[in-house]
């Protein structure tokens, strides 16, 4: 009969920094610099030279910790079937930093050349995973839940459940390594989320505000965080209700117009402006081309405005041109001169 093994595996903790150091080996540059720095893993195993059994793993790297069980059921080709848990993971820690050159010929550092791990996680077989709080791309996750299927060319995440800025995600994830580029491709469905919380991460900057409903479907080279971003293209549509949007004061524009005119207070020609219109629901679709989001749709009704509006989201550079085309309504309409009560102000987000 085969032989059958039965024992326990413990690695005490090891810098795995200092150890490819001491290998002579050269140790990636992370974005976060003491990134691989602590290391240790034990587990029960028990099996056969056709298939091994891992029990009780607990691997500890940095500030995460792994648990949970695997089943090898063969090794050639590299069959797993797993369940697994892990507290807490922030993937950009692990991005990688290329050098580069600028156009002065100073060298520089590019952070998001992608992780590391790549392609060491193809594998035939499937498994589950959980993930307690995960940060990727600088977005936060909370209570994901993943199935995972793989055939060594193709890793499929579905289906993805998690808690996402308050509100609740459903997903499915492919990331192919077919071709010579891995290519990912996502569909994504979130409702009852913090549109403000999100942009804050997703864009550094927050002028939307309100409970937003998003879909997306997209497809993206993976490479660096860069080129991730312009090699972006698909849809998406969103909507946001009981919003507020920064540094628009429709109010405060009308009672200039209406000063202006000898109309209303001339006192308000001098007033500082507002900084926040209120809006009962936006609605937005918009098509995504090299990390460009254009959109023609928008759709604003608010307790006095109605607008329209059209342009641009920048996913690489982080910028918005974005011009709303408010209608005075209901209460502000009747402030105008009858003959402005049709007037559109183009407003600048």
């Amino acid at each position: 009969s085969e032989p059958e093994y039965i024992g326990q595996l413990v690695v005490a903790e090891f810098n795995p920094r200092q150890l490819m150091e001491d290998l002579d080996l050269e140790a990636p540059q992370t974005s976060k610099p003491d990134a691989l720095s602590r290391m240790q893993a034990e587990t029960s195993f028990n099996g056969s030279p056709d298939q091994v059994d891992l029990t009780e793993i607990a691997i500890v790297l940095d500030d995460s910790t792994l648990k949970g069980q695997l089943t090898i059921e063969g090794f050639d080709p590299l069959q797993l079937v797993f369940d697994m848990d892990i507290d807490n993971l922030n993937l950009d820690d692990y991005s990688l930093l290329i050098e580069a050159e600028d156009a002065a010929g100073e060298d520089l550092e590019i952070e998001g050349a992608g992780l590391f791990i790549g392609s060491m996680l193809l594998f035939n077989g499937s498994g589950d995973l959980t993930i307690d709080h995960l940060v990727a791309g600088g977005l936060k996750v909370a209570d994901l839940n993943v199935g995972v299927t793989s055939n060594a060319q193709e890793i499929r995440l579905f289906p993805i459940s998690s808690r996402f800025y308050g509100g609740q995600h459903q997903g499915d994830v492919r990331v192919s390594f077919v071709a010579a580029q891995p290519v990912l491709t996502v569909n994504q469905v979130v409702t009852g989320f913090e549109v403000s919380g999100l942009l804050q991460d997703l864009a550094g900057t927050a002028r939307v505000h309100g409970t937003g409903d998003l879909y997306m479907k997209a497809r993206a080279l993976l490479g660096s965080s860069q080129q991730a971003r312009q090699s972006l293209t698909g849809d998406m549509g969103l909507s946001v209700v009981d919003g507020v949007i920064d540094g628009v004061d429709v109010q405060g524009a009308v009672d200039k117009v209406t000063a202006l005119l000898g109309k209303g207070d001339r006192a308000a020609i001098a007033a500082e402006d507002g900084d926040r219109m209120e809006f009962a629901e936006l609605i937005v679709s918009g098509i995504i081309a090299q990390g460009i989001l254009k959109s023609d749709d928008l759709s604003l009704r608010s307790a006095l405005v109605n607008a329209t509006g059209k342009g641009t989201v920048n996913l690489v550079n982080e910028t918005v041109n974005y011009v709303i085309y408010p209608m005075p309504a209901n209460e502000l309409a009747v402030q105008l001169p009858e003959d402005y009560r049709s007037m559109v102000v183009p407003v600048r987000v």
